[in-house]
């Protein structure tokens, strides 16, 4: 009963993610940290490529980590809304969800560096 239950509540926080057009949230965050009276065409571009690479790299996550980080982060539930969802502890909740952001801080760092790379080799 408590794995069917799990299964309802991930399903619908997936759901209610993509209604939410999670994409739209991020884009919103991202460009807001630029001045806007420096938001060239070539800054959004750059910020849309950098929202993909966020949602990709997510993608990549082990399930647990994608889903805290899908509630916590998109979805703006709180701690203890995403523990009634997961049914988990909070402190399983806020720990998973900072070993999540490492994670993801960490490949995306990697990503970057491997990027990067890969430009200067091509532009040689």
């Amino acid at each position: 009963m408590k794995t069917w239950l799990f299964s309802i509540a991930r399903n619908v926080a997936i759901d209610y993610s993509r209604k939410a057009k999670r994409k739209l949230i991020f884009n919103e965050v991202l460009l807001k940290m630029i001045p806007s009276k420096q938001k060239s065409t070539e800054d959004v571009i750059e910020i849309k490529e950098q929202v993909g690479d966020v949602f990709s790299t997510v993608k990549g996550l082990k399930n647990e980590y994608r889903m805290v980080i899908l509630l916590r982060a998109v979805n703006d539930f709180s701690i203890k809304e995403t523990a009634d969802i997961m049914g988990w502890s909070e402190s399983k909740v806020k720990v998973s969800y900072h070993r999540a952001l490492k994670q993801l801080k960490t490949h995306l760092e990697k990503d970057e560096t491997e990027s990067n790379g890969r430009w200067l080799i091509e532009n040689e």
